[in-house]
């Protein structure tokens, strides 16, 4: 995989109900759902509380890193798929450790969309690479929305972690492949050449 400028993707929800969607670096513009106000998210989620036995199993052995936090973002959860992601055990995760987990060029914006997210009680959306322990480096995909605890108010945030490396490098060699196209082009339309009927050249 091609070793670029980090793509962080920024799904912010704003004031306009549009929620654009802006590559950080440039890239093209992607519209995503308005985020629901954090009462209705509430009300609609109330029955599930994350904190509940039954739903910690389901979290502990889900197929997607999970994460989990309190309100006012500290991590108190992540799940064995988020460690295999990061090569970070539980423990190490906790708090701010996480951070510790994302790739050094990533970070900052990482770690500055997140404040944002937890300071407006809303929901977060970015692509950002882990960098583990042994120098291999592996695509996410980042959600996490507020949830309620018992009476209602915010509980903290509770996200996913998905593993888009394979995408990401679907993606660079489409890239690549038309920036190779637009060459041969290029050069092919340099070459071409007109000649007269008496097949002199022009």
């Amino acid at each position: 995989m091609s070793a670029g400028p980090p793509r962080v993707m920024d799904h912010r929800s704003r004031a306009n109900p549009a929620a654009a969607s802006v590559a950080l670096t440039g890239g093209p513009v992607r519209r995503s759902k308005p985020a629901q106000p954090l009462d209705h998210r509430v009300q609609t989620t109330a029955s599930h509380d994350p904190s509940s036995a039954d739903d910690h199993r389901t979290l502990v052995s889900a197929p997607v890193g999970i994460f989990r936090t309190d309100p006012a973002g500290s991590c108190i959860f992540v799940n064995d798929r988020w460690c295999q992601f990061a090569g970070m055990d539980a423990a190490a995760a906790l708090g701010t450790g996480w951070a510790d987990a994302i790739h050094p060029e990533d970070r900052e914006v990482v770690v500055r969309e997140w404040q944002t997210a937890i300071r407006e009680s809303r929901e977060f959306h970015l692509e950002f690479r882990f960098l583990r322990p042994d120098g291999s480096t592996i695509w996410l995909s980042g959600s996490a929305m507020p949830y309620p605890d018992a009476h209602g108010a915010l509980g903290g945030h509770i996200g996913t972690v998905m593993d888009i490396t394979d995408t990401v490098s679907a993606r660079d060699a489409m890239r690549d492949e038309s920036r190779f196209v637009d060459a041969v082009i290029d050069v092919a339309g340099s070459l071409f050449c007109v000649f007269d009927p008496d097949g002199r050249f022009l």
